[in-house]
């Protein structure tokens, strides 16, 4: 689960936080940060820094050609640790083209870069999606 938001004040940017959900809706948080509006920023996913917020029992899609890597086992710890990938998102307003990095051992297939690509994407479309209602897209 992504969620985006607007911060204001003197951290404003785009307040981006994501999950991975089980079965049962809960989830582990897998990154949470703030990127600024006005210079862009880094998306960042490590597992050295998950913070669990709830059990997941089970990975959450089950693919037939997926790696599994982001399979959990009963107490919500990652199978795999380190770096996973990270996403360069620019300014609002500019023609976006996110630069995705990825850590080989968790990408076996197209299917599973398709995946990140995808987050990335989100990320980024975030940055546009949340702008103040004052100003058109």
């Amino acid at each position: 689960r992504l969620e985006a938001w607007r911060e204001t004040g003197c951290n404003a940017g785009l307040g981006c936080r994501f999950q991975l959900v089980g079965g049962s809706g809960s989830g582990v948080l897998v990154s949470e940060t703030i990127i600024n509006t006005r210079k862009g920023g880094i998306f960042l996913l490590d597992t050295t820094k998950f913070i669990n917020e709830a059990i997941v029992s089970a990975s959450p899609v089950d693919s037939p050609r997926s790696s599994g890597e982001f399979s959990f086992s009963n107490i919500g710890v990652p199978v795999v640790g380190g770096f996973v990938m990270s996403a360069s998102i620019q300014s609002e307003g500019t023609c976006n083209k996110p630069q995705v990095q990825l850590a080989m051992r968790h990408v076996t297939c197209i299917e599973d870069a398709a995946v990140f690509m995808a987050l990335a994407a989100a990320v980024d479309l975030s940055m546009d999606a949340c702008l103040p209602f004052s100003k058109k897209l």
